[in-house]
Formats: C-alpha cells, sequence, structure tokens
C-alpha cells in the first residue's frame, strides 16, 4: 500500500498518515529566530547605491501586483475543487431523502437504497443496497464491515483529507494519501468483519 508498511497495525497507520498531513499544514507556520549576525561597515559608490535602490524598488513593484498567471491558475483549481465537493455533498443529500429509512441504532441509521447506491455508509448513516444476492451469514459479515467504518469515524478522515486536497489539489500527494487512507479504511473494516465471519467467507465476498 504505498509508502506504508503493510507490517505494522493499520491503527498506527492511520495515524502516521492524518499525522503527517497535520504536521506539514502547521510546519510553515512555525517560526525559527535566527541570530542576527554583526553588520561589518562597507563603502559603497553612489553609482552602486543608486543601482541597488533601482533594483530594490522594480522588486517592490512586482510584489506589490495583486494576482499574476500562476495566482490565477491557483484559484481557479482552489474554487474548481471546493465546487466539486460541494456538489458531490448536495447530490448525496438529495440521494438520500428517497432512501428508505429501516431502522435507527446508537452507533448508525440504516438505509435501503433499491439499487440506487452500493452498499456504503458515511457520517452514522448506512446505505444498504437490498437488491444484491446475499445470505444471512454475508449480510452480516457487510453490516459489520460498514458499522466499523461507522464507530471508527472514517467519514471524517475522508472528509479532512478533502478539505486538505482543496488547497492542495496540484500536488500528487494529496492523491496517493487518500489512496493510502482508504485502503487502510478498508482493511481495518475487514478485520472488524472477520469476526463475524471466516476467512474463506470473506475471501469469497472479496472476489466476486
Amino acid at each position: 500500500r504505498g509508502v506504508l508498511n503493510t507490517r505494522s497495525p493499520l491503527r498506527f497507520e492511520r495515524i502516521f498518515l492524518l499525522g503527517s498531513v497535520c504536521l506539514s499544514l502547521l510546519l510553515p507556520l512555525v517560526e525559527i529566530p535566527v541570530e542576527e549576525k554583526l553588520a561589518v561597515p562597507v563603502s559603497f559608490s553612489l553609482e552602486e547605491v543608486l543601482l541597488t535602490d533601482g533594483v530594490q524598488q522594480e522588486e517592490l513593484n512586482l510584489a506589490s501586483q495583486p494576482f499574476d498567471g500562476l495566482s490565477y491558475v491557483y484559484l481557479s483549481g482552489v474554487l474548481l475543487t471546493f465546487c466539486l465537493l460541494v456538489w458531490r455533498m448536495v447530490y448525496m443529500l438529495r440521494v438520500t431523502r428517497s432512501f428508505l429509512r429501516i431502522s435507527s441504532h446508537n452507533d448508525y441509521i440504516l438505509y435501503h437504497t433499491g439499487g440506487k447506491v452500493p452498499t456504503s455508509s458515511f457520517g452514522k448513516m448506512i446505505f444498504w443496497d437490498e437488491t444484491q444476492a446475499l445470505g444471512q451469514h454475508e449480510s452480516t459479515i457487510v453490516l459489520a464491515h460498514e458499522i466499523f467504518h461507522v464507530k471508527a469515524y472514517h467519514s471524517w478522515d475522508r472528509m479532512s483529507m478533502e478539505i486538505v486536497q482543496i488547497f492542495f489539489w496540484f500536488s500528487p500527494a494529496i492523491y496517493l494519501l487518500k489512496k493510502d487512507l482508504l485502503l487502510i479504511h478498508e482493511a481495518q473494516a475487514d478485520q472488524a468483519a472477520l469476526q463475524k465471519g471466516n476467512r474463506a467467507s470473506l475471501a469469497k465476498m472479496l472476489l466476486h
């Protein structure tokens, strides 16, 4: 799985991945004090002073420009990524309203999707595709898988990464980290599902 060690415990991989993202966001805000060296008096000619002032004034004029081409490209990417996230959230909420609410529990709310979306989860909501051909034992395994996603707050991990992606849409690293995080989530949920069934049953379901 990407840069992560598959032998280390999954929960520590999750903590390491999310912690590394947080650390990379906070490091630029840390100020490192630097000792100032005593200035050594240096003599300049009048021509050198005028030339230096001219260069500094030109740099100041460039810095005072509000935006350049790259700024517009970056802001366009931020706006586009933000709009895509909002559109996906609004679409999910609209589709959820058409689902049949089956039951409510302390940890989750179960909805039947009628085949509109595959079995999945978000927040406290579990979307169950009752049209899939699953036996009682297989259904128990799949439900345990989704319940773990809910109890482990995996949706909050994903939303956090989506927000980070808005501002760092240009970085390939954010997409690789999102992929690794999704794999960690699925592996954790599979381990929880194993407690509800045997390995053979789970392996059969994953292959189909």
